[in-house]
């Protein structure tokens, strides 16, 4: 039995790269064909977290995080009619490209989720060409979830969707109390929140089973059957 060479997966901020790494990570972004290569090294230079990934010392895939411009964040959650807010995503998780004699390794899932572990609290969104079914596999195993409306692509034909991370965090001691807060928050958004007239009344009710949160809705994991629901 052949065994599965090891991977390695690193993260760095693009100004602790080196300029081999920065060129090595272009090469292997633009190999993937579905990103603008105008003014892509800029755009490297500027991402949050890069995402390598090794097999036997020899760079096998990439992927990143980085903050999107005003005007491209909006119209993805325009286009994809999605009823979360996008504010409340300020991260997109993209880039991800493995080169093919490596994939069915499992390389794609690591650097995910190597990058959602380096997001630390940040929630993240993420675009998927709707053909591309191992890569929602992916990113649904690392917590994502669909939401809204599959769109037209700007580049080529083929359609994409979009997928949601909500960071659930815990208060000390973990408990479910704490847990349930964590997830109203991401859910409503701390403005919401601010809005009600009485949000700790308000937040008593719903963790204990109450309905119609604010605006109408029902808080995570209450009332809600829809695929919607925040991880």
């Amino acid at each position: 039995m052949t065994e599965r060479p090891l991977v390695k997966v690193t993260t760095k901020a693009p100004k602790r790269c080196t300029s081999a790494e920065i060129g090595a990570f272009e090469g292997l972004v633009l190999k993937g064909g579905e990103v603008d290569p105008h003014g892509l090294s800029g755009r490297i230079s500027r991402a949050d977290v890069l995402a390598f990934a090794y097999v036997s010392h020899e760079l096998a895939g990439v992927a990143a995080l980085k903050r999107p411009t005003g005007n491209y964040h909006a119209s993805v959650f325009k286009k994809s009619a999605s009823p979360r807010p996008r504010a409340v995503f300020p991260v997109e998780l993209g880039w991800v490209y493995v080169l093919e004699s490596q994939r069915r390794k499992g390389i794609s899932q690591k650097l995910v989720d190597a990058l959602l572990k380096a997001s630390g609290q940040a929630n993240v969104f993420a675009t998927s060409r709707t053909d591309n079914v191992p890569m929602h596999r992916v990113l649904e195993r690392a917590g994502f979830v669909r939401t809204g409306v599959a769109y037209p692509s700007g580049r080529g034909k083929h359609q994409l969707q979009l997928f949601v991370h909500t960071a659930v965090q815990l208060r000390a001691g973990g408990t479910r109390r704490g847990r349930r807060v964590s997830q109203l928050r991401a859910w409503t958004g701390r403005a919401q929140i601010r809005a009600l007239r009485n949000p700790e009344r308000q937040m008593r009710h719903l963790l204990s089973g109450g309905r119609g949160g604010a605006g109408g809705r029902s808080p995570p994991g209450r009332g809600n059957a829809s695929s919607e629901a925040p991880v």
